[in-house]
């Protein structure tokens, strides 16, 4: 195998992501049938347990234009923290972020 056949973990998201969003439910299905049906009867099991551990949805992501904020407010936290600092109030899109994944996780 070479280089080039090797995909990162964070294209790979985004390519498989921008081609589920461009399908409907019945053929994302007939896909997951077909990948199925390649499937050693070995590992049969633990491909149907993937469909039992679906993790619960996550907060809606903030628009595009957010996250450029969060990502600032995100490096100033840090450095925040490396310097001492413990006051974080004044960085609101960190701060919705935080509260939101919060509000998720109860």
């Amino acid at each position: 195998m070479s280089k080039a056949d090797v995909m990162g973990l964070g294209p790979f998201l985004k390519a498989l992501g921008e081609r589920l969003d461009g399908m409907t439910k019945e053929e994302i299905c007939r896909v997951l049938v077909q990948r199925g049906k390649t499937i050693p009867s070995v590992e049969r099991r633990e491909f149907l347990a993937e469909f039992e551990s679906v993790p619960p949805a996550g907060p809606e992501r903030s628009p595009a234009h957010d996250d450029k904020r969060l990502i600032a407010d995100s490096r100033a936290f840090v450095a925040d923290l490396e310097n001492g600092k413990k006051d974080h109030s004044r960085r609101p899109a960190f701060r919705r972020e935080i509260e939101a994944l919060v509000r998720a996780d109860k």
